[in-house]
């Protein structure tokens, strides 16, 4: 066996790259969910039960499901805690919990600003 002596990894030359990110890429948007029709149709009656549009209640069910099925938890579970507690902030916190440090989502904040603080903000 050779010696290398260089830090940069060690590269086969017969390796094909471009086949590589092609396979990478040949799968990457291909659906993985795995959710059955009743689960799909609570977490959907719930979202739309809680906001006034479609488009919206679309993309927070995709959301919900898709967290449900990386920690691996039952839809049904997930939905009765959400009607057991405040959904504006339930729902943020779970959502967070598959997302890294720099895109993790906030809470409606229902803190009324004094007076003088929203004066001075808005000068």
């Amino acid at each position: 066996m050779a010696e290398q002596n260089t830090a940069l990894p060690v590269i086969n030359v017969n390796d094909n790259i471009d086949l590589k990110v092609q396979d990478f890429f040949a799968g990457f948007f291909s659906p993985n969910l795995k959710i059955n029709e009743n689960d799909y149709e609570l977490v959907k009656s719930f979202c739309k039960a809680k906001t006034n549009n479609d488009t919206a209640a679309a993309a927070l069910t995709v959301a919900i499901i898709q967290a449900v099925n990386e920690l691996g938890l039952y839809a049904s579970d997930v939905i009765k805690q959400f009607n057991e507690t405040d959904a504006k902030i339930s729902i943020p916190m779970f959502l967070n919990l598959t997302r890294s440090g720099t895109s993790l989502l906030g809470y409606i904040n229902d803190k009324q600003v004094p007076h003088i603080i929203q004066q001075q903000v808005l000068t």
